[in-house]
């Protein structure tokens, strides 16, 4: 891994940042993510893969093999991507791409067992380096029960207010949470955004 980060590094700043601001968690994660690559590489990458459906694939095609390391075992899949009209007047369509790579089993939801650390340092700020700092698209969608991952290429992101994630309860298995939150089925404490939040 660039900048003189590894795996461990990364797991022992997460496991550091889980009692930060999560706004804060997002911006450190996502300055750990700028620094693996050189200064020239974000406008190098959007030169080379503006957004389109060859790009979302290619970038589909690489991601199991370079980020095994990470998030563990993974398979490229066919997804549903909601495409803008060529042509004004005309609603958007949609199509299928080959831009979905599956992750059968996250190692690093597996290893935090929390909603918000899983959020926060992974999904958020990832998608947020990609869209803003990469130019491209990409939707990711943890499964809490199953504690696989969608990574969708070329897919927008949703926002925080129309991310089903984000209404969903505190993680049972977390070791954060106390246990009146989980009983209580309040919203992770560490999701700001979410309309769960409450007394």
């Amino acid at each position: 891994m660039g900048g003189g980060y590894t795996y461990e590094d990364y797991v022992a700043l997460a496991t550091g940042l889980q009692a930060g601001a999560p706004e804060r968690q997002r911006e450190v994660v996502r300055g750990v993510l700028r620094s693996v690559f050189p200064a020239w590489f974000p406008a190098f990458y959007r030169m080379l893969f503006p957004p389109s459906k060859f790009s979302a694939e290619v970038n589909a095609f690489m991601c199991p093999p370079l980020f095994g390391w990470l998030v563990g075992k993974s398979e490229l899949t066919e997804g549903v991507v909601d495409v803008k009209a060529a042509k004004e007047g005309e609603g958007p369509r949609q199509e299928v791409w080959r831009n979905t790579v599956k992750v059968e089993r996250c190692r690093y939801l597996e290893a935090s067992k929390c909603k918000g650390t899983c959020m926060n340092l992974c999904k958020l700020p990832t998608e947020a380096f990609f869209r803003e700092d990469l130019g491209m698209p990409l939707r990711m969608t943890p499964n809490f029960e199953d504690l696989s991952c969608e990574f969708a290429f070329g897919q927008d992101a949703l926002p925080a207010e129309e991310d089903p994630l984000m209404r969903e309860p505190c993680w049972t298995e977390c070791l954060s949470s106390d246990k009146q939150l989980k009983k209580r089925q309040r919203a992770c404490h560490t999701m700001p955004e979410s309309p769960l939040r409450g007394p």
